[in-house]
């Protein structure tokens, strides 16, 4: 009898253990199914911010972020897709313990798939900006005339890239200023002239000669105020370039890469007329006389000079002495930086002092030194980055 009791009771926990071991890895598959979906859609979510941002999906990258996010459990193996728009679909599986057991034919699996595609978009809360680019295309940049196209096409395809719309219009603006002996400009909205015009920025005294404080004075006044000396260009004065007049600020990138892409050199360095047409550019009631519609909010504005060569007068340091620094910086906000390619270190020094005529540190503008082109693109990269939000929305548009 005792032994039909025992007997008994060794049947009834048989036949109890198959359910309770089915129950158990039942438990466990969840569990790992409950990891495994977890994981994929974190995998999915990196993958899909990774391409979005580099602009496409890598192999060798995707599979590293796929690798790194697998459950460190036997017998799971991972796959992903890539889809268009960097759709991204990221599966791990791992085979049912029954079969890993041997208990049955395993055609229960755990699976996890996550999908996901990101969109970015900007969030309008940037400050618009408006740049002056001031370049010098003197004769002596004849060798690094086309580097120089080159690296100016990069930053501007960054900034059209990355660039927000306010009120339907690019949140940047720029204009290409080229100088030589002298600033071209071609058919000047503001005067009754047509064809390309050499504009003498400065002012002269009673003797007809320049006067720095004239000129600092008279920045601000148009033309119907105080008379532009104009004169059509020609080719054998040398005295402005007939081939690479001023672009307008304008927010139409294409226009400014078709400005850049037409630089051409031309006779000697006079930035003093740069730097007065650059900040005609951007000193408001000038702007205006361009044809140029301003932005609803006060923009950001910088002025970005590049030259290789000292100038063959000492126009621009009268002007420094006289304050011209002084009220483009404290008096209309705009900062200014300086560019040096192989400059010597006394026209550096001339730069810093116009830079450090700005009290609001915010406007305190670089003066760069470039001595190789690597550096002449990390430099033109820097004072031409443009800050702003970017909202990362996964999913949904």
């Amino acid at each position: 009898m005792r032994n039909r009791v025992f007997g008994s009771v060794s049947l009834s926990f048989l036949a109890l253990l198959v359910p309770l071991l089915a129950l158990a890895l039942t438990t466990i598959m969840v569990g790992f199914n409950i990891q495994l979906r977890h994981r994929a859609m974190q995998a999915a979510d990196t993958l899909a911010l990774a391409c979005t941002f580099g602009a496409t999906s890598e192999a060798g990258l995707s599979q590293a972020y796929l690798d790194y996010y697998q459950p460190k459990i036997s017998g799971v193996s991972g796959e992903y897709l890539s889809g268009t728009d960097c759709e991204i679909s990221i599966n791990y599986h791992l085979d049912s313990p029954f079969s890993l057991l041997g208990i049955g034919q395993g055609s229960s699996a755990a699976e996890s798939r996550a999908m996901e595609h990101t969109y970015i978009h900007h969030v309008a809360k940037v400050t618009p900006t408006e740049m002056a680019l001031v370049l010098d295309i003197s004769s002596s940049m004849v060798d690094s005339i086309q580097t120089l196209k080159n690296i100016l096409s990069r930053a501007v395809n960054r900034i059209e890239n990355n660039n927000v719309e306010l009120a339907g219009r690019r949140a940047v603006s720029i204009s290409i200023v080229p100088f030589s002996d002298g600033v071209s400009i071609v058919n000047p909205a503001w005067a009754n002239v047509t064809g390309v015009q050499c504009a003498n920025g400065i002012s002269k005294d009673e003797n007809d000669r320049f006067s720095a404080e004239k000129t600092v004075s008279n920045l601000d006044k148009i033309h119907s105020e105080k008379t532009v000396e104009l004169k059509e260009q020609n080719d054998f004065l040398l005295d402005c370039s007939g081939s690479s007049p001023v672009m307008p600020l304008t927010d139409n990138m294409r226009e400014v890469k078709h400005a850049i892409e037409n630089l051409q050199t031309t006779g000697g360095t006079s930035s003093f007329q740069g730097l007065i047409w650059g900040a005609r550019q951007l000193i408001p009631k000038w702007r205006q006389e361009w044809n140029y519609r301003p932005y609803s909010t006060h923009p950001t504005q910088r002025l970005i000079l590049m030259t290789d060569g000292v100038d063959g007068s000492s126009a621009l340091d009268e002007l420094i002495s006289a304050g011209i620094c002084d009220r483009l910086a404290n008096e209309f906000g705009i900062q200014l930086n300086f560019i040096g390619f192989n400059i010597p270190d006394y026209r550096l020094e001339q730069f810093s002092r116009c830079v450090d005529a700005a009290l609001n540190i915010e406007l305190k503008g670089q003066v760069l030194s470039a001595t190789n082109t690597q550096e002449l693109d990390e430099y033109f990269s820097k004072v031409l980055y443009v800050d702003y939000d970017t909202t990362l929305n996964f999913g949904q548009k």
